[in-house]
């Protein structure tokens, strides 16, 4: 296998660590009215495979950042934009996907970006992560919300609905 193959099968391994989607649970932040849309899992795929498809964006602080993030992923503290705007992307239509452990943060850089002209800008759903301790994962198993508790884990769909 090749090394990208290799960590693009490490990094969606995780899926099978979040076992309670398999028993009926629902993720974290589900039925939340405010909570954001789950970007597609062929876009999470398509990242770990080729970091060109989204510029990823860490909202936590340079400490937590340090400790651990996302492959591939920046770090653009939600209250210092103007100290990073070297990591954004100069198009300001290019798509960013901004994240952090609750989506708070997320979603005040996700406004900061927006205030600058940024506007093709997503916040990770927080079900779409897996956090070990303080080092955060795609959860690459909670593709699209229509699809039933098992299949999110595996990745299918569920041809009963």
């Amino acid at each position: 296998m090749g090394s990208r193959t290799t960590r693009l099968a490490r990094r969606c391994a995780i899926a099978l660590f979040w076992l309670p989607l398999a028993a009926g649970a629902e993720p974290p932040g589900a039925g939340d009215a405010n909570a954001p849309e789950p970007i597609p899992q062929s876009v999470l795929l398509g990242f770990l495979a080729d970091t060109t498809v989204f510029t990823l964006l860490d909202a936590r602080s340079p400490e937590e950042y340090a400790i651990g993030h996302l492959y591939g992923a920046e770090n653009v503290p939600h209250d210092r934009v103007d100290e990073h705007a070297a990591r954004l992307p100069a198009a300001r239509s290019a798509p960013i996907v901004v994240y952090c452990k609750t989506g708070k943060r997320a979603a005040a850089l996700k406004a900061a970006l927006e205030a600058r002209g940024y506007d093709n800008v997503r916040v990770l759903a927080p079900a779409q992560m897996f956090w070990s301790d303080t080092v955060p994962m795609f959860n690459c198993g909670v593709p699209e919300p229509s699809a039933g508790p098992a299949e999110r884990l595996l990745g299918g769909t569920d041809s009963s609905k």
